[in-house]
């Protein structure tokens, strides 16, 4: 029937007015009538990702394509481009930074986008600034906003609020009066993240009721995302009306949504409100990423994970005795009548599944990390996963272990049982340094140029003389504070700089 231009253009114009309901109808409807080409494969995997349908873009591909690895220099720059960036949807980033490699730049501008929305994944959002900043400068108009939205938000989350804030203005600048109502809501959230950051809680506030009012909020999803910048002010002005029932009912709110990082901020303000060292050393176990890991030892720096350097992981609002223990380092699960040990890719998805305490495993990182350096094809991927899945859980029933793996929008997750727990190593040596460095910092600004006791460091920091002692040890090694004196006469102080 010719070329599909006509609809695509009509499906871009549906996403950026944020009109979903009617881009996927009309999607459906055109799938189902046109003669796909190939000169038109890289704008409708690029729409239908858009749209959320990372897997039908998948099966055009193949259909249009093939899956013929081998011949994968014959792809245009477009179709890598647009491929990697339907891989990163599904999970399959490996093969997607591969892809983007070969892909110029210069031709295919959205390179550093994409390659910026793989390290947000992996929350390595300063490792993404960079190819953020190389988009931007090689775009213009609609794509150039959505690349300073990208970059305001990676900027939020590496604290460099002022950037943050000149980006604001210039997208409001770049996208005024243009009806593009998805970016429009985007900004608005970016501003209640700023704020929030920065301790503005009234403003926030003021945005919330405003939006609340003088706008119909489009859909349910931004309506959730104004309840929870709501609710996480709430927790840092008035913790003391904050309930365990709140923290519930957004959670349960978060997962209707799939907002896996909004349930891992649930338990991090637990904590922080009703002072919980176990969900504070369950999110820090939990979130194997340096970036988060870090703002936890900024925010709390008192903070050590409990116990040695091991974690086990239960059902959730389960508090009884587990009969068994999965050790990951071993195998062995702990409470069996005669040893058992689980070994192999039945061992390794286990793992994988208990890596992040929060995000499911997509499909495609499941596939590359159970077998690296394979393609990754749908149709092969969920035969072998699944396969693998069963037969974990055949394990678990025959043994009554009471765990179960399941999947579902290719979206792979374990459910523990009652009974069953996995205990997890700390993937990585406690950052005692870094920790010590925001310590020293804290110091620095309290006592200036003046000496000071340990008490009275431990004072100012409300920890144990003990743990100061550590961060002070630190401070004379790498030479950011002079010792004075010596046995109880011992005094500290920072150096004059020179």
């Amino acid at each position: 029937m010719g070329s599909a231009k006509n609809w695509i253009d009509q499906i871009e114009n549906f996403a950026r007015h944020g009109l979903w309901a009617d881009l996927e109808t009309f999607i459906r409807q055109q799938l189902a009538d046109e003669k796909l080409q190939r000169q038109d494969l890289p704008k409708i995997l690029h729409c239908l990702r858009r749209a959320g349908k990372a897997q039908k873009a998948l099966q055009i591909f193949k259909k249009i394509l093939g899956f013929r690895f081998d011949r994968r220099n014959e792809w245009s720059q477009e179709e890598r481009a647009e491929y990697a960036a339907t891989l990163i949807q599904v999970g399959a980033l490996s093969e997607s930074t591969q892809l983007l490699d070969d892909v110029d730049a210069q031709i295919v501008p959205r390179k550093h986008l994409y390659k910026a929305l793989g390290l947000f994944r992996l929350w390595k959002y300063d490792e993404a600034i960079p190819h953020l900043e190389q988009f931007i400068t090689l775009s213009s108009g609609y794509e150039q906003a959505v690349g300073k939205i990208n970059l305001t938000a990676a900027t939020i989350v590496t604290g460099d609020f002022l950037s943050a804030k000149r980006l604001l203005g210039e997208i409001a600048a770049l996208i005024q009066d243009r009806g593009y109502k998805t970016l429009e809501l985007t900004i608005q959230d970016l501003i209640m993240q700023l704020w929030t950051k920065q301790g503005h809680f009234e403003s926030t506030h003021n945005l919330v009721a405003e939006l609340r009012t003088e706008h119909d909020l489009p859909t349910e999803v931004f309506q959730f995302k104004i309840a929870k910048r709501e609710f996480f002010e709430k927790c840092q002005t008035q913790p003391s009306e904050v309930t365990k029932e709140d923290f519930n009912l957004l959670k349960r709110r978060a997962w209707e949504f799939k907002d896996w990082d909004g349930i891992r901020e649930c338990d991090y303000f637990f904590a922080k409100v009703f002072k919980s060292s176990y969900f504070m050393t369950k999110v820090y176990f939990g979130s194997p990423y340096p970036l988060y890991r870090k703002k936890i030892e900024e925010d709390f720096l008192n903070f050590s994970p409990e116990g040695s350097s091991h974690f086990v992981l239960r059902a959730p609002r389960n508090e009884g005795h587990l009969h068994f223990i999965l050790d990951l380092e071993t195998g062995e699960v702990e409470g069996c009548d005669t040893k058992y040990v689980l070994e192999g890719l039945i061992l390794k998805l286990i793992d994988l599944l208990t890596e992040d305490f929060y995000r499911p495993v997509l499909l495609g990182e499941a596939y590359h990390r159970l077998y690296p350096g394979e393609f990754y094809d749908f149709s092969l991927a969920k035969n072998r996963i699944f396969n693998l899945i069963q037969r974990t859980n055949e394990i678990s029933q025959t043994q009554n272990f009471g765990y179960l793996i399941s999947t579902k929008d290719s979206e792979v997750r374990l459910r523990l049982g009652a009974a069953f727990g996995v205990r997890r190593k700390f993937s990585e040596n406690i950052n005692s340094k870094s920790r010590s460095s925001v310590r020293l910092a804290t110091l620095q600004k309290h006592f200036g140029l003046n000496v000071f006791t340990t008490t009275e460091a431990a004072s100012v920091l409300n920890l144990a003389a003990s743990q100061v002692t550590i961060s002070l040890q630190d401070g004379l090694k790498s030479g950011l504070i002079e010792k004075l004196g010596a046995g109880r006469s011992t005094r500290y102080r920072f150096p004059n700089p020179r």
